[in-house]
């Protein structure tokens, strides 16, 4: 599953919570503008989320600026200031 954005706010993960814990697969995760909706700054929420996923949800691969190959196909994340944009490339 590939979650690209605008899923939560990072002040509340109980609904991701919810989704995550019946979905035992791997995941793409890809902040939005709306993960950022806080008060705090992005690499404090950044470091937060990755560590609660790692903690609770080690299935969920949160891509920050970063690309991952699966099965030959490229999944690619990138973010410039509060906008994010998710893709999949196949070989």
């Amino acid at each position: 599953m590939i979650l690209a954005g605008d899923i939560v706010t990072l002040r509340d993960y109980e609904p991701l919570d919810q989704i995550l814990r019946k979905w035992k697969n791997l995941v793409l995760y890809v902040t939005g503008n709306h993960e950022y909706y806080t008060r705090r700054p992005m690499n404090e929420e950044d470091n937060r989320f990755k560590a609660w996923l790692e903690d609770g949800h080690p299935h969920v691969k949160l891509l920050l600026d970063e690309e991952v190959s699966i099965g030959g196909s490229i999944s690619s994340a990138a973010r410039c200031g509060r906008i994010s944009t998710a893709a999949i490339c196949a070989p």
